[in-house]
């Protein structure tokens, strides 16, 4: 890769890597959240109820609990 390249795409991957970054830390801040509650599971309620307990930290919730 060239310079020109180079200072062409850098800012582009800089902008990126920070939106990730933010977007870690805000993923972070809810664990740690949802951690410190120290909710408990039983397997007995099964994937929806489980799942629901979680809210916005796993994938696509509504598509498991069935909410919309």
């Amino acid at each position: 890769m060239n310079t020109s390249n180079i200072k062409k795409y850098a800012p582009k991957a800089r902008a990126v890597f920070e939106n990730k970054q933010i977007e870690l830390r805000e993923f972070d801040d809810k664990l740690k959240r949802h951690a410190d509650m120290q909710k408990t599971l039983d397997l007995d309620d099964g994937v929806k109820v489980n799942y629901g307990k979680f809210g916005g930290l796993l994938v696509d919730v509504k598509a498991i609990t069935w909410k919309k």
